[in-house]
């Protein structure tokens, strides 16, 4: 068991009003630290350059910048982009759904300080009926996105081009189709096919990954699966030859006991079940390598991923179970027991301080797996580290890094 750990920087926040009088006077920078929350994009700077270029993940909603300042007095920072917003870091506000105070286009950053430049909108935008008619979301989701974060420091300003490409130039390359459930619903799926695909070619069968979308992908058009979060989209991004199947669970009956791909008790929803009958369609009509067939999820996603596993563990090679939620210590040690000894290679992802799904999820499923001596990797974040929008968003650092993506296409299931 390998376990993984994300440790953050932690910077007190010295909240100083902006309109004090230090804020006139420029101050000396002479280091700059960043984190963008996919952990993907670096900034090596040095004080003698003024102008920087960085390209962060598409699915990228903040970039944490740390100044080392020198002297009397602040930086002054501002920021431009279609939804860029700047925010002091305050590390005494524990309260992850709402981390920050409103944010500005312009700050003046003290020593000790640290600052969010924040870019939601993107993934905010509401779907117009001509997207929807497209199978696409709104206007702002289909183009790259600039921002320009400016350092006004004593005698010297400093320029950091930020570069947030979009998503289309992948999620265009899924087909969208639908599957009819047993009572008649039509359920959209997504399917990505490598372009080179060849149905005849015994030596090229291909694996294939089943992504399973969280519980905010239910009230809007499938195509969210694809534009919302980048996880199907991922193994596309990286050219992996791979088929991609992205349905969609549009169960919206929050009352129900099941609204989800399954329930807490991992019995599968109509949509669970449709989501199966989808993957056995593919792997019955394409060129499949059957020893090679994953499944991941996030959230509502992770609960779907257990359900797999627990109702077809013969199937799955890996899997990525990403803030997954379930009925509990029994319920986990069921499911321990259930896909022992059937050569599942698991992936487990959450952070400690999860405000949507509780770690104790986690908690209960690395318990029962140890006890049942299954083995499993894990990546979990720890509870001093910040995400954004919150910590519920672990997907995000880690489908976006490839050796990720290559681990779980690397695992292959024995006879």
């Amino acid at each position: 068991m390998k376990t993984i750990t994300k440790l953050a920087l932690v910077f007190t926040a010295l909240m100083i009003p902006a309109s004090c009088a230090m804020a006139e006077e420029r101050a000396t920078l002479s280091g700059l630290e960043m984190v963008d929350v996919a952990r993907s994009a670096e900034l090596d700077f040095d004080a003698s350059v003024t102008e920087y270029d960085l390209t962060v993940a598409e699915d990228n909603y903040a970039v944490k910048f740390t100044p080392i300042i020198e002297g009397e007095g602040t930086i002054k920072v501002t920021a431009k982009g279609l939804d860029a917003l700047l925010t002091i870091v305050d590390e005494s506000n524990t309260d992850s759904e709402n981390p920050d105070e409103v944010g500005q286009e312009s700050l003046e950053i003290a020593a000790g300080q640290a600052f969010y430049v924040t870019m939601t909108q993107k993934r905010l935008a509401a779907i117009s009926e001509n997207d929807v008619n497209l199978g696409r979301c709104a206007e702002g989701l289909e183009v790259d996105q600039d921002y320009i974060v400016t350092l006004e420091t004593a005698g010297q300003t400093y320029t950091i081009n930020l570069h947030r490409p979009n998503s289309a130039q992948w999620a265009e390359q899924f087909v969208r189709y639908q599957w009819e459930l047993a009572d008649g619903k039509q359920q959209d799926y997504w399917l990505y096919v490598p372009e080179d695909y060849d149905a005849e070619d015994a030596q090229k069968a291909l694996p294939v990954v089943l992504i399973l979308h969280g519980a905010g992908q239910r009230l809007s058009d499938s195509s969210d699966v694809l534009y919302r979060y980048m996880m199907a989209t991922t193994f596309v991004k990286y050219g992996k030859e791979v088929i991609v199947i992205a349905p969609q669970c549009n169960n919206t009956d929050h009352d129900a006991s099941v609204f989800g791909w399954a329930d807490r008790d991992l019995a599968y929803s109509e949509f669970g079940e449709g989501a199966f009958a989808i993957l056995q369609d593919v792997i019955a009509n394409y060129n499949v390598d059957e020893k090679r067939i994953y499944v991941g999820g996030c959230s509502m996603g992770g609960n779907g991923t257990l359900a797999m596993l627990y109702n077809h563990p013969e199937v799955f090679a890996a899997a990525i179970i990403d803030c997954a939620y379930h009925g509990g210590e029994e319920v986990a040690a069921s499911f321990a027991e259930k896909i022992k000894d059937q050569d599942i290679d698991l992936y487990i992802v959450h952070a400690e301080h999860d405000p949507q799904v509780a770690y104790e999820n986690t908690v209960f499923l690395r318990a029962a797996l140890d006890a049942a001596d299954v083995p499993y990797e894990a990546m979990i974040f720890s509870a001093d580290e910040f995400f954004r929008p919150d910590a519920h968003f672990t997907w995000t650092p880690f489908f976006d890094h490839e050796e990720n993506i290559d681990w779980l296409l690397a695992q292959v299931k024995n006879d």
